[in-house]
């Protein structure tokens, strides 16, 4: 048994300092295909990531939270530090990534793949020495994902109703477009600025 929790943030006004990787119009055409296809399967029902939210949170610097004027300035301290550090070169970060899974996390259903890309890898240690030389909490990542959906109901259900959808084979590689720093503002990433 595995309890599913609807996140309420959905659709609220945020604020939010990422850098994310959206997907390009290709790869954005197959996660649809298979948000249709995990919808007619889904034990419970879905809230779908739209198409021009799908990304993948290569880091943050700042999780979404309600409007401040203390994240706007936390953001200006961290940025002022990103530049001054020489900032970080992201022209060359378009990549492709091999999703190998689907899975049922406690919040969302997410893609994985196996292998984390070694430049978002870089780019993580290097925002997280930013982070910390601010004295501001930093983000661990484990694992890259892209989520395609969240849940619109909050509940229990048995192993065995996801098992078929988190089992099946999902083998497609996705492409990205270069990484870009974006303030969120309707949670999740429903509306985010390119900074």
């Amino acid at each position: 048994m595995r309890t599913l929790h609807v996140d309420n943030r959905w659709g609220m006004e945020c604020v939010g300092y990422h850098a994310q990787a959206r997907p390009n119009t290709g790869t954005i055409a197959a996660i649809q295909t298979l948000q249709k296809d995990v919808t007619r399967r889904s034990p419970v029902p879905l809230h779908l990531i739209p198409a021009s939210a799908l990304h993948i949170s290569v880091f943050t610097f700042l999780p979404a939270g309600p409007p401040s004027d203390r994240v706007d300035r936390a953001w200006r301290e961290i940025h002022s530090a990103l530049t001054s550090q020489g900032g970080c070169d992201l022209s060359q970060t378009a990549m492709s990534i091999l999703f190998q899974r689907i899975a049922f996390t406690e919040k969302a259903i997410i893609l994985l793949t196996s292998e984390q890309p070694a430049v978002y890898v870089q780019m993580r240690t290097q925002f997280r020495t930013i982070l910390e030389s601010l004295n501001l909490d930093a983000p661990s990542y484990d694992q890259t994902h892209l989520t395609i959906a969240r849940y619109a109901e909050s509940g229990t259900i048995d192993d065995c109703a996801v098992a078929p959808i988190e089992e099946g084979a999902v083998d497609f590689l996705a492409s990205f477009e270069t990484v870009q720093l974006c303030r969120e503002r309707l949670f999740p990433s429903l509306t985010a600025d390119r900074l």
